[in-house]
Order: structure tokens, then sequence, then C-alpha cells
């Protein structure tokens, strides 16, 4: 593993040199973003925060000093590339480890079927599964993809972890992005899953690192605790609470991606026609484990299914008339990286074939 970490070493200075001031900087469509794409501890220095090394009493110093020995390196603790026997991370349960997969010699590797928009959907179900969750163990990996940062943008060498991805798994250039794309999601979520388990159930800094994940670094862990608490992040926190409360119509087909789907659907129609958008939503919306749906999705997954009824063009209208137009860059029920421009031109490339 240890060949495809080769960072370029840089400064505090340096960071804050290349990311400037903390303003909220104005994007092209207008729209603002909280901060920029930095280190922590740039961010702390910035906000004349402390950056998680402040002076300890001499208790805390004693819980870091037995903890720091807890932590696993995954680089230290395996040669994931020689041998099965010395594997990722050892004496722990919890998140699935694809111990096999990051095993694999070139030679073992399973070749990957990207659909016209670069998505997994083959060869079979079990292999793009294998993918998505070896995809999620690179994400928790504090050697490739380290919390300490304010967002995915600021990890800068990506072109190593996508180099690791494709040493395990055959995959053509066309699927980089969303590979990248999907460790993004994954990395977002574990760190997610820290702040819920390790932080927020807790008041004292003292607390958390007595509980803190061992998945990680203590001082990455420290630098965590240092930024959940700066006010900025509150507030922004708090924000994206309320507007996540006030979402609807949930995925509820878990890790299987928009681009399966589609294949799935089409396959099921004679002439293999690419499913409606209306098709789409119906399908992912369904509960899949007896549980009961809201009125709303109810109501919304009987209309649809009365127009898709009728034609294919009064399914679309349904569909817009409920959902409005599209926001820039996305495109819904198409999946994670899908723009306008992309379904556009991929249409276009579909009707030529």
């Amino acid at each position: 593993m240890t060949q495809y970490l080769k960072r370029k070493e840089t400064t505090i200075e340096d960071d804050i040199e290349e990311c400037g001031s903390l303003q909220e900087r104005p994007t092209k469509k207008g729209k603002t973003r909280q901060f920029a794409s930095m280190p922590i501890d740039t961010f702390l220095q910035l906000n004349n925060e402390p950056d998680g090394e402040e002076q300890l009493d001499e208790n805390e110093g004693d819980i870091i000093e037995e903890q720091d020995k807890d932590y696993i390196n995954p680089t230290e603790a395996e040669n994931i590339d020689n041998t099965l026997k010395e594997t990722i991370v050892k004496k722990t349960r919890g998140p699935t480890q694809c111990l096999k997969i990051h095993a694999r010699q070139l030679e073992d590797r399973e070749e990957i079927t990207l659909d016209i928009e670069g998505e997994a959907i083959g060869p079979t179900d079990e292999v793009v599964n294998n993918l998505s969750k070896f995809l999620g163990t690179v994400a928790r990996n504090s050697d490739f993809c380290p919390l300490i940062y304010t967002n995915w943008k600021g990890i800068k060498d990506k072109e190593a972890i996508w180099e690791y991805v494709q040493a395990k798994f055959i995959i053509p250039t066309e699927g980089k992005r969303i590979v990248l794309a999907r460790i993004n999601d994954n990395w977002r979520q574990y760190k997610t899953t820290i702040k819920q388990n390790h932080f927020l159930p807790y008041k004292s800094v003292n607390e958390m690192l007595k509980n803190r994940p061992k998945s990680i670094p203590e001082s990455h862990f420290r630098k965590l605790i240092a930024y959940w608490r700066t006010e900025k992040v509150k507030k922004m926190s708090a924000h994206n609470k309320k507007n996540r409360a006030q979402q609807k119509f949930s995925h509820r087909k878990g890790p299987i991606n928009f681009a399966r789907i589609r294949a799935r659907l089409a396959a099921s129609k004679e002439n293999n026609e690419p499913p409606t958008q209306a098709e789409k939503f119906v399908e992912t919306r369904q509960s899949t484990k007896g549980k009961s749906l809201d009125e709303d999705t109810l109501d919304v997954i009987a209309h649809l299914q009365a127009e898709n009824k009728k034609s294919k063009e009064s399914a679309i209208r349904a569909f817009q008339s409920i959902f409005g137009k599209e926001k820039a860059g996305r495109v819904r029920c198409h999946g994670r990286v899908t723009t306008p421009t992309l379904l556009k031109k991929n249409e276009e490339i579909a009707t030529f074939k």
C-alpha cells in the first residue's frame, strides 16, 4: 500500500496562502459555500481556534498515552499485497474489511462492467457489491483518506487512491470519476458516523478521548474534536440538520445504485428501452423490508404508476409537474454524478447507435 502514498508535504502557511480567507465565496451560480477546502489545522488557525493540541491535565495525558497503543495503523499491520495472513486490521470488529480483496494480486483482479454513464453494473451483482464494499474500506483508511480536512476536496492525492483501486479491480478509465465520488460519499458518511458515536454523546474532551474510535489515529480525532466544537461548524451542522429534516421521498434500495436499477428495468422491456425517471422513482421508493411508507410517498407512487400506464410521455410530464425543473449539476433518479449535459450527450449517442 505504501507505494501508492507519496503525498507532497505542505505547511499550514502553504495551505493558508493557497486557501486564503474563510469568507464565504460566491460560486458561478451565485450561491455560496461555507468553507474552502483545507486541512483542519489550517481552518483552526484561520479562525484563531485551539488546534486540538492544547495542554491536558495529567489524567487526560494518561488516557491518550494508553489509547495510542490501541490504534492500529493499516500500513503497519499488514502487507496486503503479498499475503492474506497479514491483513489490513487485526483484532477488530465492525465495518466490512474486505481482507481478501485487499490481498489480491494483479492477476486475481475482477473486471468491472460499466454502463454508458460510467457506473458499475456488472458483470454480476456480487462483483459490484464487492467493489462497493471495498470502496467503503478505502474511504475509512486513515492513510488514503484521513479525516483531517474540511471536505473531500482537501484530499489532494486522489490519483494514489485511484491507482490502488485499479490494483484490486480492472475498471475502465471512464469509471474513475464515479469511483472517487463513491469514496467521497463513504468518507463523508464515515466522518458523520464518528461524530454521532464518539463526539455528540459526550460533553467533555476527556470523555470523548476515553471513547474515541480505534480506527483512526488519536491525533486525527483530536483535530476533529476541535473542528466540531467551533461555532462556525456548529452553525453549519444545525443548518444542514434542518435541511435534512425537510427532505422527502428517501431512496430505499440501500447500496444498489441507480445504474443497476436502470439496467434491470431496461432488461425487463422487450426493446430494452431506458426507463423513465417516473419508473425509477417508483422502483427505488418502494419499501423492501415490509416497512410502511408515508402518505406523501404513497400518493406520488400511485400517481406516477397511473400516468405511466397511459404513456411514456404522460409519465415524463407527471414527474416534471411534481418535482419541477432539474437543479444545476444533478439529474433526479440518475445517480451521483450524472449532469444534464452528460445525460443529453449519452442520449444522443444512444440514438445514433
